[in-house]
């Protein structure tokens, strides 16, 4: 959640920069959790209010719907929806779209509109008497409409990769698709047709900024289409020398002569083409672009109103998480700490006295005393990296252990330690690996984690 503040000091810095600005989400950003669980509902909901409201102050043009801003059901997103642009133009009821399918948006002296399509995974979670429309079938009409009357046409995304590359190959109308659900990682913008594709990482951990030098001929070039040119032409001429030297000697069309005249003519077409592109260019300008993203680490600045929606969300989080409010987890075998074998730091000293003295001066064994000290020690989000034993989706269950579990014990990088202690010699713990210690040290908390080095002040 602290990048939402980080967010919104970047996008007024970037306003104040590039005033003829278009603020853009393809979805996926109310909820990280699926399925929601009884004991995480009440503070994932809460999130994605906050979440909202921070959009909400931040000036956001159009935002996609995705299955992750669904997990609470349809009916709360629909509930919440006053004052925040979603757009989707697939999710219907009677045939009808249930949120507007697209916003209009300007950008200086230009008209943007802005499409929303929702990927098919929702449609398991769209209640009865709604549908998920195709692509297919929503997207010619509403370029039809759009086209005339905008500069430029955004589509926001949360189908998979392989479908938006062949809605940018039957779309040249559309000049940027922003995908939500394609591989992990940022992605630079993909030039496919007269399309441009780009992706962020989830869950807002980047900012993505696409800068462009748009023009009337609205057509993105690739910088390199002279040169792209010039080495087509070379190889259509290596091609022909080779067919005429064939020629020459066998004086027969058949056999590898033909094969090579088929490439000759592929590539001749694709000269062709690059001519036109190239003439086209010199008439009318092509668009240019440069793309970049912006980490949203831990040391950037705040936004002091974001800033304090999340502090707010914090303090109620506190409040809903409580012992005695929170709904006791699911019943899914054994997953509390004592049931998998956790024993707890004091199990450990017996054998392991000096190491636990040193362990006791490190910041792990005040782990959890630092979320108190922020009254955040109720914070589900926060839980599974501060208590010894919980893991993601388990959080609730630290509620409810003993102080020598609170904190990142010993057992949090060994793994459980009952085996161990009834035999010492046949169970012996596993030294942690870099994982264990990312698992908690991310960029986003920990942008300085230097895992070499920091191992050693805990061993």
């Amino acid at each position: 959640m602290g990048g939402l503040s980080k967010r919104a000091y970047q996008i007024k810095k970037l306003r104040q920069k590039i005033p003829a600005t278009v603020l853009v989400d393809s979805g996926g950003l109310l909820f990280e959790h699926l399925p929601l669980t009884p004991a995480r509902r009440a503070q994932e909901k809460r999130t994605a209010q906050t979440i909202m409201a921070a959009y909400r102050l931040m000036g956001y043009d159009a935002v996609g719907v995705g299955r992750y801003d669904l997990a609470a059901g349809l009916e709360f997103l629909l509930e919440h929806r006053d004052g925040l642009p979603w757009v989707s133009a697939n999710i219907q009821q009677k045939g009808r779209p249930v949120l507007p399918p697209y916003r209009i948006a300007q950008a200086g002296t230009f008209t943007v509109g802005v499409i929303g399509l929702t990927g098919t995974a929702v449609k398991r979670m769209l209640p009865p008497g709604y549908s998920l429309a195709s692509w297919q079938t929503v997207l010619p009409g509403l370029v039809a409409e759009l086209a005339p009357r905008c500069d430029l046409i955004i589509l926001l995304s949360s189908y998979p990769p392989k479908d938006n590359r062949a809605i940018a190959e039957r779309f040249q109308e559309i000049h940027l698709i922003v995908q939500a659900d394609g591989p992990p990682g940022n992605r630079l913008p993909t030039p496919v047709n007269n399309t441009l594709v780009v992706q962020t990482l989830n869950q807002g951990k980047y900012l993505g900024v696409v800068e462009a030098d748009w023009r009337p001929s609205r057509r993105w070039q690739p910088k390199n289409i002279r040169a792209l040119l010039r080495d087509k032409r070379a190889t259509l001429d290596r091609y022909q020398w080779q067919i005429d030297r064939l020629q020459a000697v066998i004086g027969s069309a058949a056999g590898p002569m033909g094969r090579l005249a088929a490439m000759r003519d592929k590539l001749a077409a694709e000269v062709k083409v690059l001519e036109e592109a190239v003439a086209a260019a010199e008439k009318s300008p092509p668009c240019r672009y440069q793309a970049r993203t912006i980490a949203l680490e831990t040391r950037l600045p705040d936004d002091p109103q974001v800033l304090d929606l999340v502090q707010g969300l914090k303090e109620d989080i506190s409040r809903i998480n409580a012992p005695g409010k929170t709904a006791a987890p699911a019943a899914k075998g054994p997953q509390s700490p004592l049931q998998q074998g956790y024993i707890g730091w004091r199990g450990c000293v017996a054998c392991h006295q000096q190491i636990a003295e040193r362990w006791q001066k490190t910041g792990h064994a005040r782990a959890y005393d630092t979320l108190a000290d922020k009254g955040r020690q109720f914070d589900l989000d926060c839980l599974a990296c501060h208590v010894t034993g919980v893991k993601d989706g388990d959080e609730p269950y630290a509620l409810t252990l003993p102080e020598d579990l609170l904190g990142v014990g010993c057992e949090a990088c060994h793994g459980p330690g009952r085996g161990h202690a009834k035999d010492p010699a046949g169970r012996r713990p596993t030294p942690p690996a870099a994982g264990v210690c990312l698992r908690c040290h991310t960029p986003e908390q920990d942008d300085a984690f230097d895992y070499q080095r920091k191992r050693l002040l805990v061993h």
